[in-house]
């Protein structure tokens, strides 16, 4: 019997995080990789009743966002492909372990992120979006390199401390 199409949308949001966590090692861009997953999310969701149980439909969500991810990376001239072939073999099967006792902090993650101050996340934008470090980054921001390393050590701690007292909340860690 066919997968609905709200079991596809269920799994899809519990494996966000992994699925572009996984394109984002193939392509560079966070946004780009956001992008692969919605394109994804869309196949799956146009091809419910392909899908005979979450085992099928998660193999074909790493398989379909791998080729996507690589095919962008291959039409892109300035987005070069990183990793062969059998290192991304590798990594879909350690993509694919992961998960379930991850997701918890992965979702805590995301809600510390958006409790942090607008600069919070400009630095956390410009720092893991954008990849920019050292004088990069402090440009970007307009202040010296040190203050630039201070605000992402601050950032990290703000989120260590916010992620392990959700754990606790929710008896996680």
């Amino acid at each position: 019997m066919p997968l609905k199409e709200d079991v596809i949308s269920t799994v899809l949001q519990k494996k966000r995080i992994h699925l572009i966590a996984f394109v984002r090692t193939i392509l560079k861009s966070y946004q780009a990789s956001e992008d692969v997953y919605q394109e994804v999310s869309l196949y799956a969701i146009r091809n419910a009743d392909k899908f005979e149980d979450t085992d099928h439909l998660l193999k074909w969500i790493w398989k379909t966002s791998r080729f996507i991810a690589l095919s962008t990376a291959r039409s892109n001239l300035r987005q070069p492909v990183l990793m062969d072939e059998q290192t991304l073999d590798l990594m879909q099967d350690f993509w694919l372990e992961q998960g379930e006792g991850n997701t918890d902090k992965l979702q805590f993650l995301e809600q510390c992120l958006a409790k942090l101050s607008e600069y919070g996340r400009k630095v956390i934008h410009l720092r893991y979006e954008k990849n920019l470090k050292g004088a990069r980054l402090a440009q970007a921001l307009g202040v010296k390199v040190g203050s630039a390393y201070v605000a992402v050590s601050r950032i990290h701690q703000t989120l260590s401390n916010c992620i392990k007292k959700m754990a606790r909340e929710f008896d996680l860690s």
